[in-house]
C-alpha cells in the first residue's frame, strides 16, 4: 500500500496537467449498501487533495453516484 501510495504521489507532483485524473477500482468514497467506504484508502484521497487532483473515478459499485468533495476542489489551470 505504502510504495502504492508514493507512486501515485509522484505521478500527481510531477504531472504538469491541468487535469489531474486519478482513476481506481473502489471508490473512496461510496453510499452503496453493499460496499460502502474502505478506510484503507483514505491514503489516496489525502495525497489527491495536497497535490490538487481534480476528480477519481472508480468502479466497483454497480450503480452510478455523483459524490460531491468535501474539500474545495482546485480550480483546473490554477485559478480561482
Amino acid at each position: 500500500e505504502a510504495a502504492e501510495l508514493a507512486a501515485l504521489e509522484r505521478c500527481l507532483a510531477n504531472s504538469p496537467a491541468t487535469w489531474r485524473v486519478v482513476v481506481g477500482h473502489h471508490p473512496i468514497v461510496s453510499y452503496s449498501s453493499k460496499h460502502g467506504s474502505q478506510p484503507e484508502l483514505r491514503g489516496i484521497r489525502e495525497v489527491m487533495e495536497r497535490l490538487g487532483a481534480t476528480a477519481y473515478f472508480n468502479g466497483h459499485d454497480h450503480n452510478l453516484q455523483h459524490v460531491v468533495p468535501v474539500m474545495k476542489a482546485p480550480t483546473p489551470g490554477g485559478n480561482p
